[in-house]
């Protein structure tokens, strides 16, 4: 890595992939390993490369404050400082699948235009729970291929107040241990993939908008959505999901409904006149005698 970048305070773009480690300290694991010390030169590498690695993230995070797109992917990267997005608040797509995380820092919060976040293949056992409160844009979230039991959810439901609700529409969350999948912020989903989990059921309150779920392998209760999950019939998941009413089963319905209720103005309507022609014909005869 060259840390001339560092003086590019207005980048909008880095690209920092597979560069373990980040900051060229590769070169002392060869020199110990080159005089006979393999083992324990492995172990002081990996150290002084994490540490390397921090300074840099920490150096990174405070010079390029203008950055929209960030892509530290496949770095086998531990840990990143607490601090790391509290100055990155431009950060609108953010890319750290491929690493070795445990946790993301509660900085994250601080990226208000965040849209997209990549942090699948790691070792998340959760994501910052006000996710969504914070990352109002954000819109698609790939977190799949880790240790998660739960989801971050919006503390409102987008019926309730639009501002405050995520605006998620695509989720990749396979291959995790999540045993339920939330409903508020998640509303306007249209692509789920959410197979390989603990999963017992999926919420209908979340399946109106969707035109993708892949549930497979998954404890499901429902005998007759896990038949309709095995044999990959995404349509008729979907109309099961909904309670069985198709959208425009839906529709027709309603202009049904309508239809009926056009129709019953118009015999009330009718009646009504036929009401009056008496009294009409008696007020002529009247004026005539």
């Amino acid at each position: 890595f060259d840390r001339r970048l560092l003086r590019c305070s207005e980048l909008r773009t880095l690209e920092l992939t597979n560069c373990i480690p980040l900051d060229g300290t590769q070169d002392g694991e060869a020199a110990a390993s080159h005089a006979g010390q393999a083992s324990s030169a492995n172990v002081f590498a990996e150290e002084a490369a994490e540490m390397g690695n921090q300074a840099l993230l920490r150096d990174l995070s405070l010079s390029l404050t203008q950055l929209q797109r960030l892509d530290l992917s496949q770095n086998h990267v531990r840990e990143l400082p607490l601090t790391f997005f509290s100055r990155l608040a431009h950060l609108q797509h953010v890319h750290l699948q491929g690493n070795s995380l445990s946790e993301l820092p509660n900085s994250l919060l601080f990226c208000s235009q965040l849209q997209s976040l990549f942090v699948g293949h790691n070792q998340l056992q959760q994501l910052p729970p006000t996710l969504l409160d914070h990352c109002r844009q954000l819109s698609y979230l790939s977190c799949e291929r880790n240790e998660l039991r739960t989801l971050p959810e919006a503390s409102d439901s987008q019926e309730e107040t639009t501002e405050k609700s995520g605006h998620l529409r695509e989720l990749s969350c396979s291959y995790n241990q999540l045993a339920w999948i939330p409903v508020h912020g998640y509303e306007a989903l249209q692509k789920c993939d959410a197979c390989h989990n603990q999963l017992s059921d999926f919420p209908a309150a979340i399946a109106e908008k969707l035109k993708e779920l892949n549930l497979g392998e998954n404890p499901l209760q429902d005998k007759k959505l896990q038949k309709l999950v095995s044999a990959g019939m995404l349509k008729p998941i979907l109309t099961h999901l909904r309670g069985g009413v198709s959208k425009s089963k839906k529709k027709q319905r309603e202009r049904e409904v309508e239809q009926c209720a056009e129709h019953a103005e118009g015999a009330a309507s009718a009646a009504a006149r036929c009401l009056l022609v008496p009294e009409t014909l008696e007020a002529h005869m009247s004026k005539d005698f």
